[in-house]
């Protein structure tokens, strides 16, 4: 519930989630996912990772036209890559949501993955998610040169840090942005998860 009043708050009409459990114990066998869409009054799309129980979630305001998965290649803990083509009224909106994992490594081959995937939708497009990555980082760098906008650096809005949730010290999630004209970017002080939300406003251009 209080993840769903911030989502509500934040006032999104796309909701990017990682690490969504869907049916284990430690969510009190609770579809996390399909509870928030429900409660939000949204549409939802979820590619499980982990023993088909744990994966990346996206809510949307929008109608959502199509739908694809992609698991990346993955040592640890796996993850994906999800994309919804989303009917925004005029130009469609394809939207990426993904997780990256927990070694340079391993992100580095998750991101030689993503980005074709990412391209092989041309136009407008966001792109979300925990990048386990900071701006210096050679991740940050190689979605920065595949085309993508970080809304906070071209709006001058500096790098707020957004993990931990309390006390955060890290820049690791990101909002991306591809043939969008940015508008506002905020992260969100709420606890309700482990990470805080971050919010981008973005316009067609």
């Amino acid at each position: 519930e209080e993840q769903a009043q911030t989502i509500e708050a934040s006032d999104a009409d796309v909701v990017m989630l990682q690490e969504v459990d869907t049916g284990r114990p430690t969510s009190y066998m609770i579809d996390n996912a399909l509870w928030l869409a429900r409660r939000l009054d949204m549409e939802v799309v979820y590619q499980p990772t982990v023993e088909h129980l744990t994966g990346i979630a996206l809510l949307s305001r929008y109608p959502v036209a199509d739908r694809e998965g992609l698991l990346l290649p993955s040592e640890l803990e796996q993850t994906a890559i999800l994309r919804t083509k989303l009917d925004t009224g005029s130009t469609p909106v394809n939207a990426f949501a993904t997780w990256l994992g927990l070694s340079a490594e391993e992100r580095a081959r998750q991101l030689d993955a993503a980005l074709p995937f990412l391209a092989a939708e041309p136009g407008p497009a966001v792109f979300g998610g925990d990048l386990n990555s900071d701006p210096e980082s050679a991740i940050y760098q190689r979605i920065a040169g595949a085309g993508l906008v970080d809304a906070f650096e071209v709006l001058g809005l500096g790098s707020p840090p957004t993990d931990p949730a309390v006390g955060p010290s890290k820049r690791i999630d990101f909002v991306w942005l591809r043939d969008l004209r940015p508008l506002d970017g905020q992260v969100l002080d709420s606890v309700a998860s482990d990470h805080r939300l971050v919010v981008v406003e973005a316009a067609l251009p």
